[in-house]
């Protein structure tokens, strides 16, 4: 039995998908809560044994086997470092956001872009909000996306969520930092890059039933008639300014989300569910419009 492992598997040639050679796909995602208190208990060992690891797996939702490892190893040094066992804080800590490291106001910046991914996900029905965390490298929303068939509105409701931690920033702060672009799977070019496949990829843009086939490289706007490109930006730009009507129908809890995940860096999913359950598809109908 041959075995290989891809972070990409879309970019695999097809040949090697044939019949007869790699033609079983297993996809393996990231471990959830449940998980990750059973692989930090494989590694605790006879250590922490009555401590219940629930809230600890919560905690580190979005991270790997390999990641709650190296924070046993950590909270381990720690306890040896102070001469003393090892204690359910020392491990909260290895696992826990180091979200103090952010000066303040980037603490505040990333604090308000996560809330406003994930109120926008919350009343747009698009999926569960997991977790929300603040580390030394910014911030993030953790999210279990719900399956769902592709249309036009559908695609403009996701770009709306792409584009809600940029909407929060312009909104609370009048202007926008470079966090939601530079990266190809950042948020402006994860819009950009579904806009993209609706036009020339599955048929739900304006060229009608034309299609590559393929999902559409980035770098085709490069070569895009200007017309084509403006049609783009604009469609865009409703998806921001709708983004921002919803986050203004739900300032206070925008506020208020922002401010607790600054303080403390991390908001599980139990949390999330009771914050933000009565606000699903609360505010905005099907087809993306304000009702």
């Amino acid at each position: 039995m041959v075995i290989g492992a891809c972070n990409h598997p879309e970019r695999i040639d097809p040949a090697i998908r044939r019949a007869g050679r790699f033609d079983d796909l297993v996809h393996i995602t990231r471990p959830d809560s449940a998980a990750l208190a059973t692989i930090l208990r494989q590694h605790l060992g006879n250590d922490l044994a009555k401590v219940d690891l629930t809230h600890l797996g919560q905690m580190a939702v979005g991270r790997s086997g390999a990641d709650c490892a190296a924070a046993v190893r950590t909270a381990r040094a720690k306890a040896r470092r102070a001469r003393r066992q090892l204690e359910e804080r020392d491990l909260r800590d290895a696992l826990g956001p180091d979200h103090q490291a952010l000066p303040l106001p980037m603490r505040r910046r990333a604090a308000l872009h996560e809330a406003g991914h994930a109120i926008i996900i919350a009343v747009l029905g698009l999926g569960i909000v997991k977790a929300l965390r603040i580390s030394a490298d910014g911030g993030e929303t953790i999210t279990r996306w719900h399956p769902t068939e592709q249309t036009a509105a559908q695609a403009h409701r996701q770009c709306i969520a792409h584009l809600g931690g940029r909407a929060a920033e312009l909104l609370m702060l009048g202007d926008a930092s470079a966090g939601a672009g530079g990266d190809p799977e950042a948020d402006l070019a994860r819009a950009t890059r579904l806009l993209l496949a609706c036009e020339f990829s599955l048929g739900l843009g304006d060229h009608g039933h034309l299609s590559i086939g393929a999902d559409p490289d980035l770098r085709l706007l490069l070569s895009l008639p200007p017309a084509t490109r403006a049609k783009l930006q604009r469609r865009l730009d409703r998806a921001m300014e709708d983004a921002q009507d919803i986050l203004c129908q739900h300032h206070a809890l925008l506020e208020k989300l922002a401010r607790d995940l600054e303080t403390r860096g991390f908001i599980g999913e139990a949390e999330l569910a009771f914050r933000l359950g009565p606000w699903r598809r609360s505010t905005f109908d099907a087809s993306g419009l304000a009702s």
